[in-house]
């Protein structure tokens, strides 16, 4: 599938996609804009062709994406393209207004069009669009509402039948199709039955027909009459509480996907996700992560992600196991910097202050709104720290304690960074990393000025040779030797940040296996506390020699590591010396993260959440490591995906 591009970005889809279902936050999205494939607005089909090449039926002709670049055909007199069905890679077909016919594919690559139409045409063929095509054993379908044309590879012929119809829906080995303002027929080869008790649907519109949650089982969907479960003898109303919604907004279509859920379309209120048994899973809008809320066509990809037809643009929908999706696209609690659990509520550190919302929502769903700002602590909040079960936050303005019942406490008037606690040998001393100056938290929670050094320090690890190492937010690193009671600087060195030393000037501290390492430039360096240098950690290097613009290196268990990096995120696990193994993983967006300031917050043992300028992402720890899938699959997402802003 055409997600080649956005592979990178999502880094990466790669392909875990199962256990969703039960997924309240529903899945992640990718949204195109007519800019991005440059062509209209408006998409009426979706399909993919067995090499993972995207086509979509447009209002200026048929669009091709194959992972790198989009290619737009126009048919002959500039007609809308309605619907879209590859045979293969080299055949596709197309219908549209008054015309259909196959696409092949030339030497070149490009795609050569043969129209269909018969020369000698039915009157009624006149004013049609087609809107249906399909595959079968026979040939190839064209349906408009006015007749069924079928092309058996040699010629093409109308199907017998005055009826005025509605849409062509596969119902197994056969099709159905509503007579206008009249019941469902089954159509047998080449005449139509009508189905017992479709009377009923004689004052709507069937557009949309899935196979049932039971063998034999049919779910038909209408515009305006909701859902219906079809048992081969007599129709029933299929959940009631999601009908109700699919009528008010009007449902255009719909598929069942491979993972066994329903995806419904509708003209007016985006996109529900539902359960076998009917039950809502999730919504997709413009209130939340759509780019439209008129979806004209659904098809799900080999990867089991679905892309989406719009009235404005394209969307792509991730599956990605153990990924929950929380951005929005009215998200009013700024961009986000830490998070953690704090009494029943998940508490965000964000540029607009700390907001908290119950936690118990979050397995619910969720709006922005449900995100409530905490008093007093307005601002830019970068971190929170919990220490002997005391809440810390760290603030622009300071440290402040968040008591259980959220009332707060001052610790520090001089904003900063975040708390770490380490151990100086038998000693353990809580430092605070603060816009001047490190400082010190003693058990009474009072702050102290550390001296020895007139600097912002950003970030604060502890080797086992009692050294206390300090990263700057803009330049390098200082290895520092603390006195006895820990609150002054006896020694420092300055590693990177311009000292002449041949290191990067901006370095990043990581501890791994008890020792502190760097890193800076794609590259990776430690101290060897034998000759007194920094080296090459060669271990890491000949990871990571094929990974390029490497951001951050956060911890989230003994010896593992999440990597953020220019295209995507990564698994790390390294024992600080001899074995260090790299995993690309699946559906988690870099695009998304603050750039300079990306952060994963460890949650609990096996979750971690990865915070964003419009949201965040729940993660499991524990997520499936897939390798990258097929380059047309994979570079398809690095494109949709490595848009700016989307």
């Amino acid at each position: 599938m055409p997600i080649k591009f956005l592979y990178s970005l999502f880094c990466l889809l790669t392909g875990v996609l199962s256990a969703m279902s039960s997924r309240a936050a529903g899945p992640g999205v990718i949204n195109l804009l007519p800019s991005d494939y440059r062509a209209a607005n408006k998409n009426w089909a979706v399909a993919e062709d067995d090499a993972g090449t995207l086509y979509a039926g447009n209002d200026k002709g048929l669009l091709e994406f194959d992972g790198l670049q989009w290619r737009l055909y126009e048919l002959p007199r500039a007609s809308i393209v309605r619907s879209v069905a590859p045979l293969s890679h080299d055949v596709i077909f197309t219908g549209g207004f008054e015309e259909f016919g196959r696409w092949d594919r030339d030497a070149s690559g490009a795609l050569r069009y043969t129209s269909l139409v018969p020369a000698q045409r039915n009157p009624r063929f006149s004013d049609s669009d087609f809107w249906k095509i399909y595959i079968t054993p026979q040939g190839v379908l064209f349906q408009s509402f006015h007749g069924i044309y079928l092309y058996d590879y040699e010629r093409v012929r109308r199907l017998t039948g005055e009826m005025n119809m509605l849409f062509l829906l596969r119902a197994g080995d056969e099709f159905w199709v509503q007579e206008m303002g009249g019941p469902l027929y089954r159509m047998r080869q080449e005449s139509f039955e009508r189905l017992p008790d479709s009377e009923r649907f004689s004052t709507t519109t069937v557009r949309v027909l899935l196979p049932g949650p039971h063998e034999g089982e049919w779910i038909v969907g209408t515009g305006t009459d909701g859902l219906w479960r079809y048992d081969g003898e007599r129709f029933t109303p299929w959940s009631p509480a999601l009908s109700e919604r699919l009528r008010r907004d009007e449902l255009n279509c719909g598929i069942r996907t491979s993972r066994g859920t329903y995806l419904f379309g509708t003209l007016f209120g985006g996109l529900y996700e539902a359960g076998a048994d009917g039950r809502l899973l999730a919504v997709l809008s413009t209130e939340n992560r759509l780019l439209n809320n008129s979806v004209m066509a659904l098809a799900e990809d080999a990867q089991q992600n679905v892309w989406a037809a719009l009235d404005r643009g394209l969307s792509l929908l991730l599956f990605c196991e153990g990924v929950d999706y929380h951005t929005y696209n009215k998200w009013a609690a700024g961009s986000l910097y830490d998070a953690c659990r704090w009494q029943g509520k998940l508490l965000l550190a964000t540029n607009q202050g700390v907001f908290a919302v119950d936690e118990s929502r979050l397995a619910t769903g969720i709006d922005p709104s449900d995100f409530r700002p905490v008093a007093g602590l307005s601002g830019q909040a970068w971190s929170f720290d919990l220490l002997d079960g005391r809440l810390y936050v760290s603030h622009n303005t300071g440290v402040t304690e968040l008591r259980p019942d959220f009332s707060l406490v001052r610790r520090s008037d001089m904003g900063g960074y975040g708390l770490r606690r380490v151990k100086l040998g038998e000693k353990s001393r809580t430092y605070y990393a603060s816009y001047y100056k490190l400082r010190l938290l003693d058990d009474d929670g009072t702050m102290h000025e550390v001296d020895g050094l007139d600097e912002s320090v950003y970030r604060i690890e502890a080797d086992y040779m009692r050294n206390l190492w300090l990263e700057h937010p803009s330049k390098g690193v200082y290895r520092c030797r603390m006195s006895d009671d820990g609150r002054r600087i006896e020694e420092r060195t300055l590693y990177g940040g311009g000292a002449g030393d041949g290191l990067p000037y901006k370095l990043h501290l990581l501890r791994v296996g008890g020792r502190v390492a760097l890193m800076g430039d794609d590259r990776f360096f430690r101290y060897n506390e034998y000759t007194d240098c920094i080296e090459a950690d060669t271990v890491l290097d000949a990871a990571f020699r094929t990974v390029e613009d490497i951001r951050r290196v956060i911890p989230y268990a003994d010896e593992r590591f999440w990597v953020i990096t220019g295209s995507g995120v990564w698994k790390l696990r390294y024992d600080g010396r001899r074995s260090a193994e790299l995993t690309p993983c699946a559906g988690i967006p870099v695009d998304n993260m603050i750039y300079g300031y990306e952060q994963v917050a460890r949650l609990d043992d096996s979750t971690c959440l990865f915070c964003g300028d419009n949201g965040f992402e729940l993660v499991s720890s524990q997520a499936v490591e897939i390798p990258p899938p097929s380059d047309s699959s994979a570079t398809r997402i690095a494109a949709c995906v490595g848009a700016p802003g989307r």
